[in-house]
């Protein structure tokens, strides 16, 4: 039940802003009242206080005593993701297929570092620190460069190894994730001038977060433009949707398409793209599918992955956002989706 009423509060919340922002700039002012009330009504938790998420970032550390090997190998990896191979190598040989080669330096603080340029330049999950007066790796979960290893979820970084002379352990620990309030509730920014700026925050069940999380959804979609650029609406095809970059910030509608699935195919990935997909097709079998490019991936899925709404339900709806030129994030979802192929 809280789940259904929380599902239902993030609709209405929606709804409201894409009333907003199409009513254009002279109901802005009214359209920002209208939601104000909305927040005011007694059966919607409100937080009185500004809302704060704090992180810790995971780390792994680690000391060597000497030179490794040729052929010995640190993996670094985490669910969902391409693990990450590097392999020590001497001069003049070579090492493993796709593996990252590390070339054993003329002491083992040269080696290391040779292992922490090769971290620091091909890592999706790490950033790596050196300290040779101590013989110590730092490894620290790289929130910049994936965010879904963000706080706790760090600690789902793993490390292997067969590395002589060192010590490394099985993964990054210390990773936290905590915010203050309960999970559902609102808190709106009110001052002096009620304006589009002003900020709606929303405290969201998030796994990286260990106690959920405070999303500004005013900062999450584009303002002070239109919410969206525009909306395509499909229904009764089985030809798929090939999306393109000039139709950044559309929403996408699965209307009634009999008993069949109907593929949106994902432009490539390109830092600030965003679209929204919402499947009104309640039929069984008859899925929204968001189809990435190949070496595209959609959060922590494989790459060329697609994504299903499968709960045969009205309304089920999607917001991706590109990060960079191969992953989508998910921004805001509700009701049930599944990796496809």
């Amino acid at each position: 039940m809280r789940n259904y009423k929380y599902n239902l509060l993030l609709v209405i919340a929606f709804v409201l802003l894409l009333l907003m922002f199409c009513a254009g700039p002279k109901a802005n002012a009214q359209s920002q009242q209208t939601i104000k009330a909305f927040l005011e009504q007694p059966w919607i938790p409100v937080e009185t206080s500004e809302p704060a998420n704090t992180v810790t970032t995971a780390t792994a550390t680690f000391t060597y005593s000497d030179q490794p090997d040729a052929g010995n190998t640190l993996t670094i990896s985490g669910a969902g993701f391409d693990a990450e191979v590097y392999e020590f190598y001497e001069n003049g040989t070579t090492y493993s297929g796709d593996n990252i080669g590390v070339e054993i330096g003329a002491a083992e603080d040269a080696s290391y570092a040779n292992l922490e340029a090769a971290i620091n330049t091909y890592s999706e999950f790490v950033v790596c620190s050196l300290t040779t007066g101590t013989n110590t790796v730092l490894l620290t979960a790289d929130a910049s460069e994936n965010p879904t290893f963000r706080g706790h979820n760090g600690n789902y970084i793993t490390l292997t190894d067969d590395v002589a002379n060192a010590t490394i352990p099985a993964a990054l620990t210390g990773g936290t994730s905590a915010s203050a309030g309960q999970t559902g509730s609102l808190w709106y920014e009110d001052d002096a001038t009620t304006s589009v700026g002003d900020a709606l925050w929303v405290k969201l069940a998030d796994t990286r977060y260990t106690s959920g999380v405070w999303r500004n959804l005013f900062s999450v979609m584009p303002v002070p433009a239109p919410l969206m650029t525009a909306i395509s609406n499909h229904g009764s095809t089985t030809t798929a949707v090939t999306i393109t970059a000039a139709q950044n910030g559309t929403h996408f509608i699965l209307g009634e398409n009999g008993s069949d699935p109907l593929t949106f195919n994902l432009p490539d990935a390109e830092v600030g793209l965003w679209y929204v997909f919402t499947d009104l097709d309640a039929t069984a079998a008859a899925d929204l599918v968001i189809n990435p490019q190949d070496d595209d991936k959609i959060d922590a899925q494989d790459a060329g992955v697609s994504l299903n709404a499968t709960g045969d339900a009205v309304g089920e709806t999607r917001m991706l956002k590109a990060i960079n030129d191969e992953r989508w994030i998910t921004i805001t979802s509700f009701g049930t989706w599944t990796t496809g192929s």
